[in-house]
């Protein structure tokens, strides 16, 4: 079967997402509306798709909108299980090709970035989402199949971009300010920071962006 706009329409529609809990997991098409995304920003070019803050970013963005089911929003999850649709490819750091060629499972954050450098597309398919007109039709299919009726809180999560307010914030704060080109070192960056912590700290509502759970003290100061 030629691997044409349809051939991905059909892969977008019949993503194999988990049914466990009675609804489906919503972290493969997130994390799709969120490469689209930046696809549609041009800050993905190449064929070449990181683990890095502004995706993170960009898939919160479209969770906190869209999810209100109780599923975890761990992005490592979909980062690593969309290799099972067979359009989505990871490229493994030296020394774990063996680990990603034995498709052993990948759930956390810390464990992923040690054995995944990157995550990239088939060519056909990066081929379509660089072009306008076929990224906007792969975005409706995609809202359609798994978003039916959100279409315009898709259209106003997508006029918002979440790493631009961070970065805003930092500014209007005096904290430092980061490219996307800037962020190899990003944890280091980061955990150094104390103007990027309370920024996002703000940003999130005092809440954990993951698990979206408020810590309170005793004495009432916020934990996250």
């Amino acid at each position: 079967m030629p691997r044409d706009f349809s051939y991905y329409a059909s892969k977008f529609v019949k993503l194999r997402v988990d049914k466990a809990s009675g609804k489906p997991a919503p972290h493969k098409p997130i994390l799709l509306l969120a490469v689209i995304d930046l696809f549609e920003q041009e800050i993905i070019q190449r064929n070449e798709i990181y683990l890095s803050p502004g995706l993170t970013a960009n898939f919160l963005k479209f969770w906190h909108r869209l999810v209100s089911t109780d599923h975890h929003s761990n992005i490592a999850l979909p980062f690593f299980h969309l290799t099972g649709d067979k359009f989505w490819h990871l490229m493994p750091n030296t020394g774990f090709e063996a680990t990603i060629k034995a498709r052993v499972k990948l759930r956390t954050l810390p464990a992923l970035r040690s054995a995944v450098k990157y995550a990239y597309l088939d060519t056909e398919l990066f081929n379509l989402l660089s072009e306008s007109k076929s990224r906007a039709d792969l975005t409706r299919v995609l809202i359609q199949a798994w978003f039916p009726n959100r279409s315009n809180d898709i259209a106003e999560t997508l006029k918002y971009d979440e790493f631009g307010a961070i970065q805003q914030s930092l500014f209007d704060s005096g904290g430092a300010t980061y490219s996307i080109d800037d962020l190899k070192d990003e944890d280091r960056i980061f955990v150094r920071n104390a103007a990027f912590r309370r920024n996002v700290v703000k940003l999130y509502d005092q809440r954990c962006a993951f698990c979206k759970i408020r810590v309170v003290s005793w004495d009432g100061q916020n934990l996250v």
